[in-house]
C-alpha cells in the first residue's frame, strides 16, 4: 500500500509538473525564437549603422571646391537672371550677336525626379565660326542643359551671316 500511495504522488508530481512545465517550456521556446529574432534584428542594425557611418565619411570627405563645382553643374535654386548673364557670357566670347534670350517659368520634372527645368529660347545671328564657336561653348560648359531644337536661316543674302534660334532646357537640383 506504501509503495501504491508512493507511486499516486509520484504520477502526480510527474502529471503537475507536466501540466504546468509544458506550457512554462513552450513559452521559454517562444522566447528564444523571439531573441533569435531580436538579435538578427540587432545585427542588421549595426549593419546599416556602419553603412550609415562610411556614407557620412565619404560625405564629409568632399572637399568644398568640388562641393562648388556640383553647384555649378546643378544649382540648387532657380535663378534666371544667373542664366542670363551666363548667356550673354557665351554669346560674347563666341562673337555672334544675341537678338533675343528668352527664359520662360521653370517647370518641375516628372516621375521621381526632382529636378527643375528652366525653359530657354535664344536668337542669334553671326557667321558660321563663330556660331560654331558657340555650340562648342555650350557643350564644354559645367551646366546641365538639353538643346531640343536648332532653327537656322540665313540673314544676307551671300549666305555668310546666319540666325540660329536654339530651344532647350536648364536644369536645376533640389
Amino acid at each position: 500500500m506504501k509503495n501504491l500511495i508512493l507511486l499516486l504522488v509520484f504520477a502526480g508530481t510527474v502529471a503537475l509538473a507536466y501540466f504546468y512545465g509544458a506550457p512554462a517550456w513552450k513559452s521559454f521556446s517562444e522566447s528564444r525564437v523571439k531573441l533569435a529574432e531580436v538579435e538578427s534584428l540587432k545585427q542588421k542594425v549595426s549593419e546599416i549603422a556602419e553603412a550609415r557611418n562610411k556614407l557620412l565619411d565619404r560625405y564629409t570627405s568632399v572637399r568644398q571646391e568640388e562641393l562648388d563645382r556640383l553647384d555649378v553643374l546643378l544649382p540648387t535654386a532657380v535663378a534666371p537672371e544667373e542664366l542670363y548673364v551666363f548667356f550673354e557670357k557665351i554669346i560674347q566670347d563666341s562673337g555672334v550677336a544675341a537678338d533675343d534670350i528668352t527664359i520662360a517659368a521653370p517647370t518641375k520634372g516628372g516621375g521621381e525626379s526632382a529636378e527643375t527645368r528652366l525653359p530657354f529660347i535664344i536668337k542669334i545671328t553671326g557667321p558660321y565660326a563663330n556660331i560654331r564657336a558657340l555650340f562648342d561653348n555650350m557643350e564644354n560648359n559645367l551646366r546641365l542643359m538639353d538643346v531640343d531644337s536648332i532653327g537656322i536661316g540665313s540673314v544676307e543674302s551671300g549666305g555668310a551671316i546666319f540666325s540660329i534660334t536654339i530651344k532647350g532646357n536648364m536644369y536645376y537640383g533640389g
